[in-house]
């Protein structure tokens, strides 16, 4: 069926709606192949063979065709790839040379037309430029964390290296300043997807497999580029997207009363991360509910709680879900269709937050993983730049965005300081438990907890 859609997708007499046809079964196909590893018996080899080839064909042949049609073409190829991945080492090893190349095809090192002032390049080509980077992405962070035995020191570099690359571009895109164009083509024909989004998208795999790789194998400059890019996308004034504007005037009137009542989907960039029920408060995660509802009906009964009958007595657990100014899908993160099974706790499937949000979950993770590994002076370079970032008076004129940022900024440093504790606590003694860095720390959590 897939095959069958591929083949109308180039007709000039195809109906409109093939498009979204192939990437439904490309979607589904994934889906099975994913259960592959639980269910191996009756499964011929030759089948996940074929899936391969026809990937790689299509990503062969989607440079012959216009960028409508490339983009269907390439994340068909590279959700196919993903979910590939899945199938773990013994499947993906003699292909991991082909792989490489794939993903280097894929993510190349910057070019001049990538820096030039972005008037070459129509809205749709970055856009696809974007969306086929993303896709990569994706099928690379499925590779680290179902095969990360395949995952050589040789390879793990030129992963990083690719990572890299990914890095630029995106930073290359937004550094271009293109707002006049980008409000003229918010939404792309085919994905209804605004350019803003796609940047935010490849931004999250980036960091997400960043994370997934880490960081034994990045240099020290790389850490500290990754540092600095994460702090200034959660935690400054200029990594709000929505209208400063209608933020202007909502703190100029005193109309905003709190990120957790909006409405937008997007709460002026606060993070989807939960820290509550961590940390050794007692949980009634994998209990089953009383009135046996699915999870759905739970989640829509909690996010439908009064929040003024609350107080503080109200048990932790139920915390969380009383206000919920952003809302995950599943349709947000189509790898949540080759989940890793390998452990083995009950798999639970976490809906995603939209792009925006999502790329600030990405990148608190980021920071936490990274910020305990840092040394001396790195540590409180970084500690520093978040704390200036959380005070700078650019925030006055936007008080809904300064509330995120302490929000956000919070959440990553206990993040930060639990990954610390658990993992490195005799390095992150002598470096965050310095008073050089306890010293613009402190100040911060006073104020933050008044």
């Amino acid at each position: 069926m897939l095959q069958r859609d591929l083949t109308s997708l180039l007709s000039t007499a195809a109906p409109s709606d093939v498009s979204l046809r192939a990437l439904g079964h490309a979607y589904g196909l994934a889906a099975l192949v994913a259960v592959i590893p639980e269910r191996p018996l009756y499964v011929s080899h030759d089948v996940t063979a074929k899936v391969l080839d026809m990937a790689t064909q299509l990503l062969k042949r989607a440079g012959e065709h216009d960028v409508k049609i490339a983009s269907v073409e390439v994340e068909v190829a590279w959700t196919s790839i993903a979910s590939l991945m899945s199938l773990g080492p013994n499947f993906v090893r003699p292909h991991l040379p082909q792989l490489l190349v794939l993903w280097r095809n894929a993510l190349p090192k910057l070019t001049s037309k990538d820096t030039s002032n972005g008037a070459s390049r129509l809205a749709a080509e970055w856009t696809f430029l974007l969306h086929l980077r993303e896709c990569a992405l994706g099928a690379i962070l499925c590779f680290l964390r179902h095969n990360f035995a395949l995952v050589t020191l040789d390879v793990a570099r030129r992963i990083a290296s690719l990572l890299s690359n990914a890095l630029s571009f995106a930073n290359t895109f937004i550094s271009q300043h293109m707002e006049d164009q980008l409000e003229l083509a918010l939404q792309v024909e085919f994905a209804g997807v605004s350019l803003r989004s796609r940047e935010a998208l490849l931004r999250r795999r980036v960091y997400q497999c960043f994370t997934a790789l880490g960081f034994s194998s990045i240099t020290e400059s790389t850490q500290a580029t990754l540092l600095q890019s994460v702090v200034s996308l959660f935690a400054s004034p200029d990594g709000y997207v929505g209208s400063s504007t209608q933020a202007a005037i909502a703190t100029s009137s005193g109309t905003f009363t709190s990120v957790w009542q909006s409405v937008d989907g997007y709460a002026y960039g606060v993070t989807f991360i939960e820290t509550i029920d961590q940390g050794g408060v007692v949980t009634e995660e994998g209990q089953k509910d009383q009135l046996n509802r699915d999870t759905i009906g739970m989640s829509i009964d909690a996010m439908v709680k009064d929040f003024q009958t609350c107080d503080y007595h109200v048990p932790h657990t139920h915390l969380p879900q009383l206000r919920k100014p952003v809302l995950g899908a599943c349709e947000h993160d189509p790898l949540f269709l080759c989940p890793d099974r390998t452990s083995s706790a009950e798999y639970r499937l976490l809906e995603s937050p939209p792009p925006a949000t999502a790329v600030v979950d990405a990148a608190i993770d980021l920071f936490a993983q990274l910020l305990p590994l840092q040394d001396l002076a790195a540590a409180s370079r970084i500690v520093s730049q978040l704390v200036d970032s959380v005070r700078s008076v650019k925030l006055e004129k936007n008080t809904g965005r300064k509330s995120a940022v302490s929000i956000n900024a919070a959440v990553a440093l206990v993040l930060a300081l639990r990954q610390a504790t658990m993992s490195h606590f005799r390095h992150t003694r002598e470096t965050l438990g310095s008073s050089q860095v306890t010293s613009t720390l402190a100040p911060f959590l006073k104020v933050r907890s008044s």
